[in-house]
């Protein structure tokens, strides 16, 4: 918890040297808005797994914070979130989860300087597994990111960018996954051809080391994508590349090299309607993992948000995922996991909040192995009282 602090703490001291330092003597808006959640859980397989297995009910406090510092040209950005969750006659499955993030951004008339980073404990199963698609051990995660980033205008219509990803990630039980850091450069163009097109290139270099494992990865490539505005309610974005993967895993003095070509795609569409807005996803990408490698992870995902009354709105998703291992010394299958959840809010009066959430999550028999499901359901009520603003 300590190096959680710490991290959570340097960030935000980040942040503000980039507010202090661009505009010492601009005036500053400084807001805070509170929270407090109190939400009863039923899981009927919180470990994920096809082993016999009892359902379980728990309670969590989850008391948060939202901050900023808005000015001229600078903002910063950030939050604190900690979930305090105990579960009925089930000790082993307390967790205490923390989130912090900060993001600031300092611009000028043609050029931008941003600087987010964030502190997260929580479990693999509450983050990774919706981040990779694969399923591991209930394991507790550290993971830290720093994210530095420029961009500036060349033209109207001509623009350069470049930003560099830090991630750092610590699980307990020594043994079972692997510790690893990640650094992602990145530099690209966009040119908007029109009103309604742009077009963009990326490149990407991606290099990951887990030591426990003796294992290092560098994954490098383009990709080039169109956006396109079809109408004022219709957008939609596609895009393509490669990766050249390499990697490099070190066994008793001994070192073995593989290379492979890995093509990658993204394509989003979103439709807005009066009271709803329709969102749809594939994609197919190279992320690392706490398993010892680099995954490719493919996914199709489609979302629908509605808003029933000014009080009332509510939302259903559906996420599939096909990951697979980018090293050819494991025989791993591709892993498949699908989920669909559904969510619903009611703010009944303007301090209070009402939340209702269900979710399934499969993972398919592969080979001998049975298939997984997990049904999961929360009511949560939140405490929101007005924000605090002040300004200097």
């Amino acid at each position: 918890m300590w190096q959680v602090g710490r991290s959570a703490a340097g960030l935000l001291i980040g942040g503000l040297v980039v507010l202090a330092g661009a505009s010492p003597a601009m005036p500053a808006e400084w807001s805070a808005e509170p929270s407090l959640s109190v939400r009863e859980e039923f899981n009927d397989n919180i470990l994920f797994t096809s082993a016999p297995h009892r359902a379980v009910w728990g309670s969590t406090v989850s008391p948060g914070l939202k901050f900023s510092v808005l000015s001229e040209s600078v903002e910063v950005r950030g939050g604190a979130l900690m979930n305090f969750t105990r579960f009925v006659g089930e000790k082993g499955l307390d967790t205490t989860e923390q989130y912090f993030r900060v993001e600031s951004l300092y611009r000028t008339d043609k050029q931008a300087w941003g600087l987010s980073g964030g502190v997260t404990r929580d479990t693999t199963l509450t983050s990774e597994l919706l981040e990779t698609g694969l399923a591991t051990i209930r394991l507790p995660r550290n993971q830290r990111t720093v994210n530095p980033s420029w961009q500036g205008s060349l033209s109207d219509r001509l623009s350069l960018r470049s930003s560099y990803q830090f991630t750092d990630v610590a699980y307990g039980g020594a043994g079972v996954l692997f510790d690893y850091q990640a650094h992602a450069p990145s530099a690209g163009v966009s040119y908007r051809l029109s009103e309604r097109d742009t077009v963009e290139a990326t490149t990407y270099y991606l290099t990951y080391a887990a030591p426990s494992a003796n294992i290092r990865a560098d994954s490098y490539g383009a990709q080039v994508g169109l956006s396109h505005l079809f109408s004022e309610t219709l957008r939609g974005a596609l895009s393509g590349g490669a990766r050249l993967v390499s990697t490099e895993l070190t066994a008793a003095g001994v070192s073995r090299n593989d290379r492979e070509t890995v093509w990658l795609s993204e394509g989003t569409i979103e439709k807005q309607f009066e009271t709803s807005v329709l969102r749809g996803r594939f994609g197919r990408e190279i992320n690392p993992s706490g398993a010892g490698f680099l995954v490719q992870v493919d996914r199709l995902s489609i979302a629908v948000e509605q808003e029933f009354t000014p009080a009332m709105k509510g939302s259903v998703s559906a996420d599939a995922y096909w990951t697979s291992v980018l090293r050819t010394d494991v025989a791993a299958s591709k892993s498949r996991f699908y989920r669909i959840a559904s969510e619903w809010r009611w703010q009944w009066s303007e301090w209070w909040f009402l939340d209702l959430s269900y979710s399934y999550a499969m993972l398919p028999s592969v080979g001998q192995t049975s298939a997984v499901g997990a049904n999961a359901t929360f009511i949560r009520l939140t405490y929101a009282p007005p924000k605090w603003a002040m300004s200097r």
